[in-house]
């Protein structure tokens, strides 16, 4: 993907780059659906449904295990059909990078996790409002490594709150992708800092002329 979007930037004509990656975009993810059915002949490792089968059992034991012993457990009530898990998907990315909240916290490992959830929910949020979504997917798309690190973030969030139930758990699985989530709000505020100074001193260079 990164490779793509990369090569997608040399396109000069304005108008055919914004154009040309949301379609790589639809065409990475068409190319997916369609070869992961084919491999799934070849090889069960591919099986969606065997994923999906796997995916359940797993969630379901962590889960049981978890009330059992009283720990810090949590149920997203999947539906574990492809259907299902995408619309489980927001709740499952939310649950890694943002949960637990400061109201479910049980135990001092909840209470840092919870810490370090709310600052990343918070930064999120003024982000957003602060640039604005659309500019923010405009500074993703015009840099081919930050979007790779935000899909990157978000698909591994994804599988790992829909899979763990246990936010002790969570706590040690999120771990790869919280520096590239980080790096994305790092550097799309930094961007924005960037031209906000820049349309500054281009009106202040007006207004002094």
């Amino acid at each position: 993907m990164w490779l793509v979007f990369a090569n997608t930037n040399r396109i000069r004509n304005k108008k055919l780059k914004l154009l040309a990656k949301p379609v790589a975009l639809v065409i990475i993810v068409i190319g997916v659906g369609v070869g992961l059915p084919l491999a799934s002949r070849f090889s069960d490792r591919y099986d969606i449904e065997k994923a999906i089968e796997t995916a359940e059992i797993t969630a379901n034991y962590i889960h049981r295990i978890s009330l059992r012993d009283q720990g810090s457990a949590y149920n997203l009530n999947i539906e574990y059909t492809p259907l299902g898990i995408v619309r489980a998907a927001p709740a499952a990315v939310n649950v890694t990078l943002f949960r637990p909240y400061l109201w479910e916290v049980r135990n001092p490992v909840m209470l840092l996790a919870a810490v370090e959830g709310t600052a990343f929910l918070f930064v999120t949020l003024y982000l957003f409002f602060r640039i604005g979504l659309l500019n923010f997917f405009r500074f993703l798309f015009n840099n081919p490594f930050l979007l790779a690190s935000f899909v990157f973030s978000l698909t591994f969030a994804f599988a790992v709150g829909a899979t763990t139930f246990n936010f002790g758990s969570l706590v040690r699985y999120k771990i790869p992708c919280l520096p590239f989530y980080g790096l994305v709000l790092a550097v799309a505020y930094g961007e924005y800092r960037r031209l906000s100074t820049a349309r500054n001193q281009a009106r202040f260079q007006v207004r002094s002329h």
